[in-house]
This record gives structure tokens, sequence and C-alpha cells, in this order.
């Protein structure tokens, strides 16, 4: 009686949120039902036989799992899923109350759930035997919430011990971490990985987080490296990485950047279970699908085309700015950094120093340091110039006052670019589109 009710009452609340456009209801709702009900999220999911997908990592979960959702669709599945970024628990529970029929039953074919990295151990035991979790990678992220990554493994780890022995464990097999996981469930582990020609690097940046074996703890050696700490490895002890498909796939368009790659490889080995086909089979299923919001999305708003790029952590913001000569054609733009450390962002800002802003600098016209840690930015960047050229960095507190500063020094033939922590992701859009997303 308790969970009917709930479903009921939850109901309601999502259709006041959305009619009135009190927000997206997109967690709202399911907050409201767990604290009702703290097994809202199992009972609902025992009461249908729909397949449930679950994709984890630090970066590029809202890519990959909506690159997952427009998959299935366009193959003829039924799919509900948790957009705008609702990756906590209340999210999941907000999907399912929007989803679900009056008698709690969810008659579509597969659920995808993008989870958060530090929420994924307690959303799981809520749900009964996941068809397959997709885990992307893990970086360094919010140490101040979720501690280093070493931590969050071991978490990971220990709920993988209580799966069901039929939850299909898709890893990156570039990722030591994420390997030594699989070994600890060896008959279900599926990897995948970059193509050859994104393996180029020999030496090891300055993001890299797991760079030691997780079995013995010695410096592991690498033949080939994408991006930070992912590539191709070995351990003096046996450790080392799997066997995966070096495929090389046709691009998505508009979607550039060797983590997008990553992203698409990811998506496509999960169709691949879901679908029972090969991924370069399934590879024109993705044609045509658009990056989620602020994942170098493309607006047109006073009068210049911009690309909004997140950029959270230093893995991540080195890649949005390793993308940045193929969404650019090599031409220089004004760049609006957007530094905030709110609680969604983490309260710790000491991880912009591991980023390599100075290669940022030769894709930038202007400089403009915006945000709630304007000035940290600032400093950082000032760090970037020789000592004759440090007024080329423009802070500027205000973000509407940042972004038309930018436009002010457009070239119409480039987009600018906005690289954002996440709340300054979502003010940006804001001020661009003119409407909250969540």
């Amino acid at each position: 009686m308790r969970f009917f009710f709930t479903l009921l009452f939850t109901k309601f609340v999502d259709w006041v949120v959305r009619t009135f456009r009190l927000g997206a209801g997109s967690t709202w709702p399911g907050e409201i039902a767990l604290r009702m009900d703290a097994f809202f999220i199992r009972t609902t999911l025992s009461k249908s036989s729909i397949q449930v997908i679950i994709v984890v990592g630090t970066n590029g979960k809202t890519t990959t799992s909506s690159m997952i959702v427009y998959g299935l669709r366009k193959a003829g599945k039924t799919v509900i899923h948790n957009p705008e970024g609702a990756n906590l628990a209340n999210g999941v529970a907000s999907c399912l109350i929007r989803n679900a029929k009056l008698n709690g039953s969810l008659p579509q074919d597969f659920a995808v759930f993008e989870v958060d990295e530090n929420a994924f151990s307690s959303i799981v035991r809520d749900i009964p035997h996941p068809y397959a979790i997709l885990f992307l990678n893990i970086f360094r992220d919010q140490l101040d919430r979720y501690g280093e990554v070493h931590s969050i493994v071991s978490r990971w780890e220990e709920s993988l011990a209580t799966l069901s022995p039929k939850t299909h464990l898709l890893l990156n097999g570039d990722d030591p971490s994420l390997v030594y996981l699989g070994t600890k469930k060896s008959e279900q582990a599926i990897y995948f990985g970059a193509q050859k020609s994104d393996k180029t690097k020999k030496l090891l940046g300055h993001d890299v987080d797991s760079i030691h074996c997780p079995v013995c703890g010695k410096k592991l050696s690498y033949s080939a490296i994408s991006y930070s700490h992912l590539g191709t490895f070995s351990c003096t002890c046996g450790f080392t990485s799997p066997e995966i498909s070096e495929e090389e796939l046709k691009p998505l368009e508009g979607f550039a950047g060797v983590y997008n790659r990553y992203n698409m490889k990811a998506a496509l080995i999960a169709l691949e279970v879901c679908l029972q086909k090969k991924g370069s089979e399934l590879r024109p299923l993705l044609d045509g699908f658009k990056p989620a919001f602020g994942r170098q999305e493309r607006i047109r708003a006073m009068d210049n085309d911009w690309i909004l790029l997140l950029s959270k952590n230093p893995a991540g913001f080195n890649q949005s700015i390793q993308a940045l000569p193929e969404l650019l054609h090599h031409e220089k733009t004004p760049v609006v950094l957007v530094l905030n450390d709110r609680i969604p962002d983490g309260r710790d800002v000491s991880w912009i120093w591991d980023v390599e802003f100075e290669d940022l600098i030769q894709h930038a016209s202007l400089l403009i340091t915006s945000g709630d840690r304007t000035y940290d930015m600032a400093i950082r960047m000032k760090y970037c110039f020789e000592e004759e050229n440090n007024n080329s960095v423009h802070p500027t507190p205000d973000l509407e006052d940042a972004l038309k500063k930018a436009a002010a020094h457009k070239n119409k033939n480039v987009s600018i670019v906005i690289l954002a922590t996440y709340t300054g992701m979502l003010e940006a859009r804001k001020l661009l589109v003119g409407k909250k997303l969540l």
C-alpha cells in the first residue's frame, strides 16, 4: 500500500513540476519518493522484466548513456533513461516515477541509468540483477567529496561481489583500475578500448592517477598511451592489459577528441551485449546522434556560435583542450574559462594546476576567466604566459559580462569556446539559451 500511494503522489508532484515549469522534474519527485519509501527503486524494478544497464565512471557518463539510448531506440527498442545528468538515487527514482504505469510496472525493453561514481554502490544495491554495468574510466575528481581514486575502486569492488553472475561487466581495458576489477569477475568481464590510432603518446602527463599496479604496487610500464593513465600497460607481476579490439571506426560527426571516441566504443560494446551483434555492424545506429547538453554542445546566441565544453577535472579539461584543433579547425577564438566551487563542482579547485593550460594558449585570441573562482583561474593562466604578456588574461567575475566581452571580440567564422565546471556550464547555458536545464 505504501508503494502505490508513493507512486501516485509523486506522479502528481512530477505533473505539477512540469506543468507549472518549476523545473525539469528530474530530481524532486524521486527525492520525495525515497523519503516516503526507502525501497521505492527496488520495488518498482522488481515488478517488471525490464533490462537495466548502468553507466558509471568519472568522465563521459551523460554522453555515453545518451548514445546507448539513441542506438537502442534506433534499433526499435523501447528505453527509459535518467536525462539531464540526474545521476543520484533521486534521479533514478524520478525516471521510474515518470515511466511506470499506475500498477508500478515498466513495459519498456531497457532502462539505461547514468550513475554517479560515488553513489554507485548504494544505487546498485537497489537494482535487482542489472543486465549490464558499463565502467567507463576512473579519474581524480572532487577529492573533498569522493576521495582518492583507490577509495572509489574499493567501493566498486565490494559492490561487484554481490552481483548476479548473469550481469555483464563492460570495462575500459585501457584503465588499470578497471582491468583489476575485471579480474575479480573474469567470467563476466568484457573489455573495450581506444582504437590504435589514438594510442600515440609515449610519456605520461601531469593528470595521471592510476599508474601503479593494483596487484603488487609497482609502477606500471606503458607501451602506448591515449591520454592520462589510459593505454596499453604491463607489470612484472603479470598484471597486464587485456586483449581488446583496436578496430578503427568512423567517428561521429560533430564530436571531437580521443575521449569521445572512447565514449563511442563504450556505447557500441553496450549495444553489442543488448542487441547481440558486432560493434562494427551497429556503428550506423549512432549516425545522427547529437551532443548532450554542455558536452561539445553548439549554441547560437548573441549573434555568435558558441561551443560549450563541460570540463571538471584534470583529465577531462585536458581532453577538452586537446579537442580544440578539431573543433576550431586550427583557428583562434575568444575562450571563456568558468571556474565554480559549489557542491556539484567540488570545493577544492587545486586541481587546475594539473591541467595543461599551456596547450590552450595557441587557440585563444582572447582569454577571459569567470565564475566564483575567477581570480584563482586568472592566476593559473598568468603562469602560462611570459612575463611581458601578463595582460593577456581578462578576469571578469560576472559571467554575463564575460560572455558579452567574448561576443564583442567575435570572429564570425569561428565559434566562441566556453570551458566550464558543472554549475558554470549550467549558468552559461541558461544565459545563452534563456532557460534553466534542471
